[in-house]
């Protein structure tokens, strides 16, 4: 009996696999058909705020460099990535990149168990990073700062590698 569900599992999970890589090569396909390669999508982090054509965030933002604009789209893995905004990469002024990090101090149920009321001045410290790329621009009449978020390990590192990428695409 337990062969039976542990087959029909590996059946299932081998049937996902060949339906994602499947879907995956039309969506390359299609971006092909569009002059796009999807290895070239640069992940951008969160879209924070800073466009005049965008008022909504954007999660799982994602860069490419089309003609003379940086285009930017939200994608979600196994579908077709969808257009947001764009800057004209002749409008870019500068890309910098902005630190937020913040400590929090967290009451555990494991030191709460063990040490009681004591656990109050025994606070597990945990570092959340928060790091921002900015790009400013002018679209000819206005400034923008146009920025975008990362969380997490290495947050900074992160933020940097995104900013260092931007530039090349505005190269």
């Amino acid at each position: 009996m337990v062969w039976v569900i542990v087959i029909g599992l590996v059946v299932i999970f081998v049937i996902i696999g060949v339906t994602s890589s499947k879907k995956e090569k039309s969506i390359k396909n299609d971006l092909q058909s569009r002059g796009l390669n999807l290895d070239d999508f640069v992940s951008v982090g969160a879209y924070v705020g800073g466009h005049p054509d965008r008022n909504e965030n954007v999660d799982n933002c994602f860069a490419n460099r089309e003609g003379e604009e940086m285009v930017f789209y939200r994608r979600i893995i196994a579908e077709m990535p969808q257009r947001k905004f764009s800057i004209k990469r002749e409008n870019v002024k500068n890309i910098s990149v902005e630190d937020a990090s913040s400590i929090e101090n967290k009451i555990t149920v494991g030191r709460l168990l063990l040490v009681g009321v004591f656990a109050l001045a025994w606070r597990k410290k945990k570092k959340n990073e928060l790091a921002f790329v900015v790009i400013e621009w002018n679209d000819g009449r206005f400034d923008h700062s146009t920025t975008f978020s990362l969380e997490g390990k290495d947050a900074m590192t992160k933020a940097n590698t995104v900013r260092n990428s931007l530039i090349k695409l505005c190269n």
